[in-house]
């Protein structure tokens, strides 16, 4: 495995800096209301900055662009804003789980994580754990082919330390002992880092390990408590962009591979991902799938009718952001599926790969 991008010491007032210049670029621009900050820097040099801008729903496409971090630190902006129409500013927590929200210019008027009713909460709560592990499984899934973004990742392996935090608010209960005395791992990374700033090899990967560890246990834990021991007729496949998924029976936790596929002269990248019964119950609750049960999942008409509204809500602005902000590089929310971008020919080229490799 090889390691590149050994993260640098950044001062706050550097990030400060950065930030201060976004907003005073974004807020001259017609048709933006808000600039928002989301989480918070307690790492300078590992923490990044999360970004939300707020614009009318008619916001000029020609314009979007503007709206990115282009140009700015890409040690502090690891990704792009997330930019939302008016009219899905109070849906906000439907399709970004977004904690700790400080409004940086404009006037305040996002959906706050605090600001939404206790079973929604705990609904949402179900759906950002199994979703966003389940993208995190899609990223190590080419660690072994490429090499590893250390500074990057040491911000992923923080997240971990998000996920527990869910997954206990959600259970009401502590996680495992065992994944308990792993997490020391975790927490290391940023121990260090903080201490003697910087993060050897040696401590990375066994955060990473432990990382990985502790996410396949929340996944697989929440779909036990929410979709119980549900079993297929027959194996089901699906594909979605560049996923190729695999439902089966014998399966427990998830594997995924990646592939570099040659189709008429052209590279693709392909996951291979396989899963048991019980994710793709979960699944069927954000898209029409026919699927033949041997024994159903369990059914909570409050959890289906959440899932149907963060799938609206997601697709809403996934269509909106094509529309009128595709140079932003815009951050959307996360499914699992993406149906918006399948409707592409790239999309349409992976679906006939899919089908030729299943």
């Amino acid at each position: 495995m090889k390691i590149i991008n050994e993260p640098q010491t950044i001062s706050l007032a550097e990030y400060n800096d950065q930030i201060e210049k976004y907003k005073n670029r974004v807020s001259s621009i017609g048709g933006v209301q808000s600039v928002y900050l989301m989480g918070s820097i307690k790492a300078p040099g590992l923490s990044d900055v999360d970004l939300i801008v707020v614009v009318d729903d008619d916001f000029k496409s020609s314009l979007s662009g503007e709206l990115s971090v282009s140009g700015l630190d890409p040690r502090i902006f690891l990704h792009g804003p997330v930019v939302v129409p008016i009219s899905l500013s109070k849906r906000l927590q439907e399709i970004v789980y977004a904690s700790n929200l400080s409004c940086i210019y404009g006037y305040d008027c996002l959906q706050r994580w605090e600001d939404v009713g206790g079973d929604v909460k705990k609904y949402l709560s179900v759906c950002y754990l199994i979703d966003f592990l389940e993208s995190r499984f899609l990223q190590s899934a080419s660690i072994k082919d490429f090499p590893v973004d250390k500074r990057s990742w040491l911000t992923r392996i923080w997240s971990t330390t998000h996920s527990v935090f869910l997954y206990e608010s959600l259970t009401n209960e502590e996680i495992p002992l065992n994944y308990k005395k792993i997490m020391t791992d975790v927490k290391l990374t940023r121990e260090k880092w903080l201490s003697e700033g910087r993060v050897d090899d040696g401590d990375f990967l066994s955060g990473l390990i432990a990382s990985e560890n502790i996410n396949e246990f929340i996944f697989n834990n929440v779909l036990d408590l929410f979709y119980g021991g549900a079993t297929l007729k027959s194996d089901f496949h699906l594909s979605s962009g560049a996923k190729i998924f695999r439902f089966i029976n014998s399966v427990e936790s998830p594997v995924y591979n990646y592939r570099s596929i040659k189709f008429l002269e052209k590279k693709f990248s392909v996951y291979d991902c396989v899963h048991g019964p019980k994710y793709l119950a979960h699944l069927a609750g954000y898209f029409p799938l026919d699927i033949d049960w041997d024994k159903p999942p369990y059914f909570n008409e409050k959890l289906e009718k959440v899932k149907k509204q963060r799938s609206e809500a997601i697709t809403s602005h996934s269509l909106w952001l094509n529309k009128h902000v595709p140079q932003s590089k815009s951050m959307k929310g996360y499914l699992g599926i993406d149906r918006v971008n399948d409707e592409t020919v790239r999309g349409h080229v992976k679906k006939i790969i899919a089908w030729l490799i299943t």
